[in-house]
């Protein structure tokens, strides 16, 4: 009779083994990118399982009872991922839940400021003097309320073999905090871009747009000092930077 129990339990046992599955996937940004150490959890009334991304951005969320989840996957500095209704059957594995994260809010990004026009200069890809003549959201399943510009090229200071540049130029205007609002058509301003897969785009941080009223030009929080400086000066300043053989 014991004989008999123990092998009932070891049958039930089996059985319920049998019963559980797994979920797995991957979690990247928005740029593809791995994100290692996402917490990714799977929940629904009965039961939560978790587990974290590993180098290459990958989980996997074993033993986890027949039934229909809610997964998301958190991590600091980005937008919590959800996926709503996945079902897992009876010993199954659910492969290709996965997630592509946005960036969270601007609060918690450091930025990296220049700490002069000759640092902010290296860092660029591209500056130049615009004007910009026309401009569109760009659609985005972020909250991030960015801008696609084009713009007329009035001179260019600085370029690479990456990022020709012509007598025309898009870029994005990312929704930085200290500007809510796109640049106006017919906005002109000296600009410091970086050439990415995507296309051309502002540096990060609000330190790398230098707009022109007249015989002003002022930045956004800028240790940059344009006070009292020109346009015609700045530009001045950038040419020299151009024709430095050390200053790449």
């Amino acid at each position: 009779m014991t004989i008999t129990f123990a092998l009932l339990g070891i049958v039930l046992q089996a059985a319920a083994n049998g019963a559980q599955g797994m979920i797995k996937g991957c979690v990247t940004d928005k740029s593809g990118g791995a994100l290692p150490g996402v917490e990714v959890v799977a929940t629904n009334s009965s039961s939560q399982t978790k587990a974290a991304t590993d180098s290459f951005g990958c989980y996997e969320l074993s033993s986890v009872r027949a039934g229909t989840y809610s997964v998301s996957a958190t991590l600091a500095g980005f937008v919590t991922g959800k996926r709503e209704g996945v079902a897992l059957g009876t010993g199954r594995t659910v492969d290709h839940v996965d997630f592509a994260l946005c960036l969270g809010g601007l609060a918690e990004i450091d930025w990296v400021l220049p700490g002069g026009l000759a640092e902010a200069w290296k860092r660029a890809d591209v500056v130049a003097h615009i004007r910009i003549v026309a401009t569109n959201p760009v659609p985005s399943d972020c909250p991030t309320n960015d801008y696609l510009h084009t713009a007329a090229v009035i001179e260019t200071f600085k370029g690479t073999l990456n990022a020709p540049i012509g007598k025309t130029l898009t870029f994005r205007q990312e929704n930085w905090a200290s500007e809510r609002t796109p640049y106006a058509v017919g906005q002109r301003m000296i600009l410091f871009l970086a050439a990415t897969q995507q296309g051309l785009r502002r540096l990060a941080g609000p330190y790398y747009v230098f707009l022109m009223n007249g015989d002003e030009i002022t930045s956004f929080h800028s240790p940059i000092k344009t006070d009292g400086v020109t346009p015609a000066d700045f530009a001045a300043r950038l040419r020299a930077l151009a024709k430095e053989p050390n200053v790449p």
